[in-house]
């Protein structure tokens, strides 16, 4: 099959490097405009020792691999849909695509399909890697996702899963590199079932589905150590956490990132002591919680690693 894919990040170079070779060829890659590249290769230059090699421009797909890119202004205009006719493509397949495709886009192709990196019909959306955490699903089993694209955002029949596991104390950083890996295979497997005919998948199940919005640190990653439990906020740091800027809180007009946090449960804590840090050292701070006490072990400030001790004792968080 001749087919053109749509979108960015890593996922983009693990398709490429899966069909190299088979009887399939990727013959372009289409991309959002280059500006709005800019905050995903910030994260890449802020977190580059996390990243490492999954740091991936898309940008160099033409120099590395020696595939056509072209960036794209919208989909659904005609210049850019006669742009992507002009290969031929049997297949189109999104990866990490900005846009909602039309209608108009997917009727002028025999195949259009996504990569969902995310088990579906249970987390449509996007920021998912941060969803899973919040909703208990660390140590369990997921799924990565091959769909057809209809108008509905995630909601086409599924052609194929590949399971994966999430860590107890993964971070999103640690979701992405695990599921971003099985996206070649999973492009493979989905070729094998649309070449031999045609392959209509399976409906989902919408008395499961649910919908999730994307995550900003910067507006929603608040901590409130009045309110939530100390296992409840060990949950939320780690949600916040790398390759993200981290949960916050705020003392003394500082907007302070927590990054790496562990509860220990303890009886003892008033409801007043909440927020309260009652002990620090070089490595770590204590945050008397409810039902215990949190500990957190990696701070920054504007970006910036700070020590513990830069807080100062006996301070109430967020008040």
């Amino acid at each position: 099959m001749r087919i053109v894919i749509i979108g960015h990040t890593v996922g983009v170079k693990r398709c490429i490097e899966a069909v190299s070779g088979s009887e399939h060829e990727i013959v372009a890659v289409f991309t959002h405009p280059r500006a709005q590249h800019q905050p995903d290769l910030d994260i890449f230059q802020r977190r580059a020792e996390h990243f490492g090699e999954y740091a991936f421009d898309v940008f160099e797909v033409e120099k590395e691999f020696d595939i056509p890119l072209h960036e794209y202004n919208d989909l659904s205009q005609e210049a850019d849909l006669e742009a992507i006719k002009s290969f031929s493509p049997e297949l189109v397949v999104t990866v990490g695509c900005r846009d909602i495709l039309k209608a108009n886009f997917i009727e002028s192709f025999p195949h259009v399909i996504n990569l969902h990196p995310f088990n579906l019909p249970v987390f449509r959306g996007a920021g998912i890697d941060s969803w899973m955490i919040l909703q208990d699903c660390s140590g369990s089993l997921q799924k990565v996702t091959c769909h057809y694209i209809n108008p509905r955002i995630d909601a086409g029949n599924i052609i194929h899963t590949i399971e994966y596991e999430i860590g107890v104390l993964d971070t999103p950083l640690d979701i992405f590199k695990n599921r971003i890996n099985l996206l070649g295979k999973l492009l493979l497997s989905t070729l094998v079932k649309l070449s031999n005919g045609p392959y209509a998948g399976t409906p989902q199940d919408e008395n499961v589905s649910r919908y999730y919005p994307r995550l900003n640190t910067h507006r929603d990653g608040r901590l409130d150590f009045q309110n939530w439990a100390g296992d409840e906020l060990a949950v939320f740091v780690r949600a916040f956490s790398y390759p993200y800027d981290g949960a916050w809180i705020t003392i003394d007009q500082r907007k302070i990132h927590f990054l790496k946090a562990e509860f220990y449960p303890e009886a003892g804590n008033h409801p007043f002591s909440f927020g309260l840090v009652y002990r620090r050292s070089d490595d770590q701070l204590w945050i008397a919680v409810k039902g215990g006490s949190l500990l957190v072990s990696e701070i920054e400030e504007d970006g910036k690693r700070i020590s513990p001790k830069a807080i100062k004792i006996g301070k109430f968080l967020n008040q």
